[in-house]
């Protein structure tokens, strides 16, 4: 009964998780994100046990969550060869992504939420599915 009313009448986090993906896809980028990145980012407020979990007991921010799910998109998007124009070619679509993850990954260190090393690992990481991906 409780998932039922979570679908009509989301808890705030996940409304507050929702809007906070949304606005730092919209803010990122002047055309904005393509349909598919913010599809696939919001996927994660499918499982709303988590997400109140999550910023309820964990006290881990809407914002942090958001920043998350959209590194994770893109990480999940780009490496299908959807988005390449040739092997090692991204398209526009792509590019566009490309820049989105690369400001949500400095966005990530700057907040303290990822490590310098780190996001090199997961740059080197998706250069390489970049390069052998398309």
């Amino acid at each position: 009964m409780k998932k039922l009313m979570w679908k009509f009448f989301p808890p705030p986090e996940v409304t507050a998780v929702k809007s906070a993906i949304e606005k730092y896809l919209s803010e990122s980028t002047a055309l904005g994100a393509p349909n598919i990145l913010v599809n696939t980012a919001l996927d994660v407020t499918q499982d709303v046990e988590a997400i109140v979990e999550t910023v309820k007991s964990e006290n881990i921010s809407p914002e942090r969550i958001a920043l998350f799910a959209v590194i994770n998109a893109i990480a999940d998007l780009i490496p299908t060869g959807q988005f390449h124009t040739y092997r090692g070619v991204l398209g526009m679509t792509g590019t566009d992504m490309l820049e989105i993850w690369n400001k949500a990954q400095q966005d990530a260190v700057d907040f303290g939420y990822l490590t310098v090393e780190k996001r090199k690992e997961e740059c080197s990481w998706l250069t390489q599915q970049i390069k052998s991906v398309g």
